[in-house]
């Protein structure tokens, strides 16, 4: 009977911890550059915040665009609502 392999799925989804870990920074640092619209737009769950990783991939492939030019050039916003 073969083996199964079991992996840790990849979380689809990034807390502000889990992306200061990423991008070498604080979380101090990540409420900052989300406040002055430097990361791509965040998702709220309830009262909880969050980052799309493909966004984020894709941000930082780009070289870390501010919010206004990476949703210009991926064609993805906030969807009207505020960052």
């Amino acid at each position: 009977m073969p083996t199964q392999q079991t992996t840790a799925p990849m979380a689809l989804l990034l807390t502000d911890v889990q992306l200061a870990g990423r991008l070498a920074v604080s979380r101090r640092k990540i409420h900052s550059m989300k406040s002055s619209g430097q990361l791509p737009c965040e998702i709220r769950i309830g009262r909880s915040v969050r980052w799309r990783l493909d966004d984020i991939t894709e941000w930082v492939r780009l070289s870390c665009p501010s919010r206004e030019i990476f949703e210009s050039q991926n064609g993805r916003g906030c969807g009207g609502n505020k960052c």
